[in-house]
């Protein structure tokens, strides 16, 4: 296995200077009617959203600055009146949006969108050493609020949408599939051919090649039965990895960075945060599955949504990255979250050479 540190990541980080610190205290000043008593920022992501924990006289909230044109105004009306529907229903397990003092619940300046978030208190499922019995929680917590989003997105219709009832994930996980298919490989070919700062990947598009030629036609498949089933589709998170869920004590205290929020499968979320334990920990990832089953059942196709959402990330992950950083010549905030991600699809690849693809 190659490794991906010091390659071309580093080249790749977006050259933007932080608002300045006045800007910053103003903009929560607009929800809080006052200066706030500290302002940090927090870790950033891959997006390049910017969060900063506000500490004030009402409470600790999160300040967010969304990347320049994302979201839209549409998405962010969408967003913002579910995540308030939601809170007046009783849902504890969500940030909820303030409104200014005009009432509004975002704020543009520059180009960027802003907006203010209960703060979720807590420290996230670790990535490098959980335990058994904080994964099993995450899941039977995240049952819970699954059950909750489908009781509030059925009672609230048709405020919130109408829409099919097809999971969106294994369409686009197809469609990416064909482009590698289509076009994307050989442009892949071209672009290393042609530019040795991609020599880093290499290792990288040559496993892709071989698995995916081996193990192609069967991923068609499973994405093709999974974009033709009729499953049970609401508003649900589609990030939950381990940073995004908060534990206090031995509980979950709720889920955060719900930007990435629509409609969907559930079995998106259910696979994201279980997935690498399946390379890891395979008891860990039966067991939290059954746990997850025991609070919500499957309905009919679920499960073979589940196997899509799962199967595909082992291979569709690495070919996003390689669209990201050499097809589109994506910026990222964050070189070392790139790199560490990377270093993570080439481990689970690297199981991938030795295990039958279809029996872990």
């Amino acid at each position: 296995m190659i490794s991906v540190k010091n390659a071309i990541f580093q080249l790749q980080v977006m050259q933007s200077l932080p608002p300045a610190a006045e800007l910053v205290q103003n903009q929560a000043s607009c929800w809080l009617g006052g200066t706030p008593g500290s302002v940090q920022e927090q870790t950033g992501g891959l997006s390049g959203t910017r969060v900063w924990r506000v500490d004030s006289s009402r409470g600790t909230f999160a300040l967010r600055q969304y990347p320049v044109e994302f979201p839209t105004v549409e998405r962010l009306r969408w967003l913002h009146g579910f995540l308030k529907e939601a809170q007046d229903r009783g849902c504890t397990l969500l940030p909820c949006p303030l409104a200014t003092r005009d009432g509004s619940t975002w704020i543009e300046q520059d180009s960027h969108y802003w907006e203010m978030l209960t703060w979720v208190q807590g420290e996230p499922l670790l990535e490098t050493n959980p335990s058994r019995e904080m994964l099993i929680t995450g899941a039977e917590t995240l049952a819970k609020l699954h059950l909750q989003l489908s009781r509030i997105h059925f009672e609230c219709k048709p405020a919130f949408g109408w829409p099919t009832m097809h999971a969106e994930g294994p369409r686009q996980r197809l469609e990416l599939l064909q482009k590698w298919d289509s076009h994307d490989e050989m442009l892949l070919v071209e672009r290393f051919a042609q530019n040795i700062e991609y020599a880093p990947l290499l290792g990288l598009f040559a496993q892709l090649r071989h698995l995916i030629n081996k193990y192609q036609q069967p991923l068609l498949d499973r994405l093709s039965e999974a974009c033709s089933a009729i499953v049970p589709i609401f508003p649900v998170l589609r990030d939950v990895q381990p940073a995004h869920v908060i534990f206090h004590s031995s509980r979950v205290a709720g889920f955060i960075d719900v930007a990435a929020m629509r409609y969907d499968s559930p079995m998106a979320d259910l696979a994201r945060l279980l997935h690498r334990w399946r390379f890891a920990e395979p008891e860990w990832y039966a067991t939290a599955l059954g746990t997850y089953q025991n609070i919500r059942a499957f309905h009919e196709n679920e499960q073979c949504v589940l196997e899509a959402y799962d199967y595909s990330a082992r291979l569709l992950t690495g070919v996003q990255w390689l669209r990201w950083l050499v097809l589109e010549q994506r910026e990222f905030a964050n070189s070392q979250l790139v790199n560490q991600h990377l270093e993570r699809v080439l481990r689970e690849l690297k199981f991938l050479q030795t295990h039958d693809f279809g029996s872990v």
